[in-house]
Order: C-alpha cells, then sequence, then structure tokens
C-alpha cells in the first residue's frame, strides 16, 4: 500500500472526485481486484495506473458511482416535457430542444426523458437529448439498451410493454424508436465538455455528481454549467447538491419541480404587481400547504414507513432545498431510502454527507440517526468484502447505539 496515498492525490488531482473515508476503501478494492487480474503486485498496478502504463478505464469504471433506474426524477421530466419543451418549441418554431444528461450512468436517465417525450407526441427531430458520463464502460452499455429487471423497477407494467422489449432471461432492450432520441458519449465533465460540447442547452440535468467532487472540481463544474445552460434555460440538480449554485443562478420552485435558473435571465412578471424576492427556503409545496421543515421530516418519514418512497424522497428533497439547516436529517433519510432500493453505494455517501453535516450551521443528528448512517456504511463496506473499514465503522455505531441490530450482524458474520 505505499502508493495508495500518491493513488488518492492522483484520483482528487485526476477526476476530480473528492477522497472520504469509505470510498478511499473502494479505491483500495479496485486497485486490488484490478491488480490481480494483471497479475501485479497492487504497488505495481497504482505505479502503471499512474504512469498511464496501462488502461485507466477499468478503474475509473469502479470508483466511480453509476447506480440508477428508470424515471428517478419523473416529477423533474415531466415537467421539463408537459411545460417546458412546448413553450421552447412555441417560442422558437422549428428548431430542435437540446437536453443534456450529465452522469448519465447507463443512460437511465436519458431514456426515460425520450420514453417521456414519445409519450407526450414530441419527435426525435423536435427532442435531441444526449447523455455523457466519464465511465467509457457505462456509455458502452448505455448503447445497448438493455437492462435488468432492478433498473426498472417501480415502472408501471404499460410503461414497459410501451418501451421495452422482454426476452425470456428477464432482460428488458429499448425499442428503437426510443432510441432515436439519445446518443452518448464518455466525457470528462467538466474537463473534457469544455472544448466537446457547444452552449445553448435549454435543459440540463447534473443528477449526483457535484456532492462528489473535490471544491476546486465543484467550482469549474458550476462554471461550466453556467456556459452551457440555455439564457433561458432551465438545471436540475439533486437535493443534496442544492446549496452549491450560489453565484449566477437562482432557485425557482414550479409546480412541486425545483431548479436552477440564470441569474440575470429570470423573467420579471409585468401583468401582476412585482413582489418582493423571496428568500431562500421559503416557498412550500402547494400540495401540503405552508409546513415547518421538522413537520416535512415527520410526513417524509410516514411515508418511508408505508414504503412509499418516491412520496419519501420528494418530501426529503423539499427538506434539501427549503431548510439548509436540516440537510443532514434530509440526507440520512434519502440514505435510508437508497439502502432500501439496493443503492448501496449512493447511500454510503448519503450518509457519509449526512453524518459530515455536523458543524453549528446545522441541525445535528441524534445519537440514533447517526447511528442509522454508520450501520448504512459499515453495512455496504462489509458486503463488499471490505472489512477493515467495516469494522471501523461498526465500531462507531457500537458508540452511537450498542443495541443497534446490525452490531449482531457483524458479530455473527466475524
Amino acid at each position: 500500500m505505499n502508493h495508495l496515498p500518491a493513488l488518492l492525490d492522483w484520483v482528487e488531482a485526476r477526476l476530480g472526485l473528492q477522497m472520504t473515508a469509505s470510498n478511499q476503501e473502494n479505491v483500495w478494492f479496485a486497485v486490488q481486484t484490478l491488480a490481480k487480474q494483471a497479475h501485479l503486485s497492487p504497488d505495481d498496478y497504482m505505479q502503471q495506473l499512474m504512469y498511464n502504463q496501462c488502461d485507466q478505464e477499468p478503474f475509473i469504471h469502479r470508483v466511480t458511482v453509476h447506480e440508477s433506474y428508470f424515471l428517478r426524477s419523473r416529477a423533474q421530466m415531466e415537467y421539463v416535457v408537459k411545460q417546458l419543451i412546448p413553450g421552447f418549441l412555441q417560442r422558437r418554431p422549428g428548431e430542435t430542444v437540446r437536453i443534456l444528461s450529465i452522469a448519465c450512468a447507463q443512460g437511465e436517465e436519458p431514456y426515460s426523458l425520450a420514453m417521456l417525450c414519445k409519450d407526450a407526441g414530441w419527435s426525435a427531430s423536435q427532442v435531441e437529448i444526449h447523455g455523457i458520463d466519464l465511465s467509457a464502460e457505462c456509455i458502452e452499455l448505455a448503447r445497448t439498451g438493455c437492462f435488468t429487471r432492478h433498473a426498472v423497477r417501480g415502472v408501471e407494467e404499460s410503461f414497459l410493454r410501451r418501451h421495452f422489449i422482454a426476452d425470456s432471461s428477464g432482460r428488458f432492450t429499448i425499442q428503437a424508436s426510443v432510441r432515436d432520441f439519445v446518443r452518448f458519449e464518455a466525457m470528462h465533465f467538466p474537463r473534457e465538455s469544455l472544448s466537446r460540447l457547444l452552449p445553448g442547452y435549454p435543459v440540463i440535468f447534473c443528477q449526483n455528481l457535484l456532492f462528489y467532487l473535490t471544491k476546486p472540481e465543484l467550482l469549474r463544474a458550476l462554471e461550466e454549467l453556467r456556459r452551457l445552460l440555455y439564457p433561458e434555460g432551465w438545471l436540475y440538480l439533486d437535493g443534496a447538491s442544492s446549496a452549491f449554485p450560489k453565484t449566477g443562478f437562482c432557485h425557482v420552485h414550479k409546480e412541486n419541480v425545483h431548479a436552477f435558473r440564470l441569474a440575470a435571465t429570470l423573467p420579471v412578471p409585468v401583468a401582476k404587481p412585482v413582489k418582493a424576492a423571496r428568500k431562500w427556503g421559503q416557498e412550500v409545496d402547494q400540495t401540503v400547504g405552508k409546513k415547518s421543515g421538522d413537520q416535512l421530516l415527520h410526513m417524509a418519514w410516514q411515508k418511508f414507513r408505508l414504503k412509499q418512497f418516491p412520496q419519501s424522497d420528494h418530501l426529503f428533497e423539499q427538506v434539501l432545498h427549503e431548510y439548509p439547516a436540516l440537510q443532514a436529517k434530509a440526507l440520512l433519510g434519502k440514505a435510508r431510502i437508497q439502502a432500501d432500493e439496493g443503492q448501496q453505494m449512493q447511500a454510503m455517501e448519503l450518509a457519509e454527507k449526512a453524518l459530515a453535516h455536523q458543524d453549528g450551521q446545522y441541525a445535528a443528528l441524534t445519537r440514533m440517526e447517526a447511528a442509522e448512517a454508520c450501520a448504512i456504511i459499515a453495512l455496504t463496506l462489509h458486503g463488499k468484502g471490505l472489512l477493515p473499514a467495516a469494522r471501523s465503522w461498526f465500531a462507531l455505531l457500537k458508540q452511537f447505539n450498542p443495541q443497534h441490530p446490525a452490531n449482531k450482524l457483524f458479530q455473527e458474520s466475524s
């Protein structure tokens, strides 16, 4: 492991990914696996990797998160399809609406958008969806258009029949008419996109990326998003990243959907008196009335216990956008949802973010909540065979809650 500290620095410098306690273990696991496949010692493999003497793509694929599923952000997508696309085409007839999906994983997000566009009656000549991802392996998988049942979980059967061809092995292949909307490219955002992407996207999705980045890479990414976004365009982020756009963007909340727009281009109402701009967090979900952050959290956990995960996730997302002081608690809620849906890596990252929000700006997690976050991280690491790292998290879990069921599971498997 002599070269591991240098490799972690290389990952941050080369990929712009922030190295945390949990994903450092993921890097080491990737090194061990790939070194064994190459019949090299871990140190020799790390040296070849850093000096570009071997194929870097398998390593990049293993250390990046690419778990997703279809219709993951359905409310956002439906707003785009039903409101934004018609408005754009009405203002600029004959043009094509360009939609960018950043960190698109294996294509679940861009294909979902394409399916909703097709259902709404839009054609591939009217809407072009561009999916990009750092992992070339993910992009190749996206181009095949072939997915497991796990990727389409929660999607209604009528939707599946319209847009997929199911085979006897339980796999689902995208219909050709859906593929026509989408093109994919392997690309490092934001570094390569500067020279490879033209600006002017009316809609950009950048979900589950920004909170993985180092601070310099985050600033670079935000600047690139400003460059790429159409002057009247809409940017969609995940709730965990909603606190990052502080300069040049304005937060907007329409029909229960949160988005960002370029600050200088927000339309000023002229038919009605201009109201004073609301401060961040004052707009609320009109379907539930004016609720406090604690009330929204309570409602979110109620939905979670009923296994109503989309509704629960929406409420936690609302807390993230509207009550920044409660971010730690909302992040933990989203981590629990991801864990229950089998998205272990994303659950672990969200749990780690929740634990990091423990300073004076945020409402701290209770000991029981901190224990839940530790359990998610410990069980994920244990499941991946990263036992030394798992043990340290189980030890922390035991400090917070000695009676947590995960402690017994770990003792039985040790």
